[in-house]
């Protein structure tokens, strides 16, 4: 070996590059601080009617749920069912009204009002093409409509002004080269 690789293997990290690093600062936590002025920020700037509207109709569907999920006399799959279907109707009302709260999940929550919306309308189409069903009857269903276009509505990116956010453009045109201003480290 060389005289240079044995200087290497002996000491890989010459102490006068670490002795020349400063201390760092103590820095404050602003975490929480961050937290709570982007949850006022979201809430900001989404129109207030459109929260409201939300918020009515997950209160609608949370209390419609306490019918089904207190079916409780009798016995069988009936009733069995209906408590299932009673435990997703108050967790999708429990869930819009979060929305209704913090409206930035209403990205989170759209896709299962999507689904709902759209299993809903296929199954009163038929229940209404083979008479189970009047077609007046089906208008219970109408909240749970409303829920996907006021979600697609909170969930598209507006401004407080009403106009249209333009989208991200992810890729290099966001990149850009760093000048670093501080002192060199001999």
């Amino acid at each position: 070996m060389t005289d240079d690789s044995d200087d290497m293997a002996n000491d890989p990290f010459p102490l006068s590059s670490v002795e020349a690093v400063p201390d760092v600062p103590d820095m404050p936590d602003l975490s929480g601080r961050i937290v709570r002025m982007t949850a006022k920020a979201d809430r900001a700037r989404h129109s207030i009617f459109l929260r409201l509207g939300l918020a009515l109709v997950g209160a609608f569907t949370l209390a419609s749920a306490v019918s089904d999920l207190s079916a409780g006399h009798g016995s069988g799959a009936d009733v069995h069912a209906a408590r299932h279907l009673g435990a997703f109707t108050a967790a999708y009302g429990a869930g819009l009204l979060v929305v209704a709260v913090r409206p930035a999940r209403a990205r989170t929550m759209l896709p299962v009002s999507v689904v709902l919306g759209a299993a809903l309308l296929i199954t009163a189409g038929f229940d209404v093409a083979e008479g189970h069903v009047p077609l007046i009857g089906e208008s219970t269903h109408l909240p749970e409509l409303a829920s996907v276009v006021l979600l697609w509505l909170l969930a598209r990116p507006y401004r407080f002004d009403g106009t249209v956010e333009p989208e991200p453009v992810i890729g290099p045109r966001h990149l850009h080269p760093v000048h670093d201003s501080s002192p060199e480290i001999p």
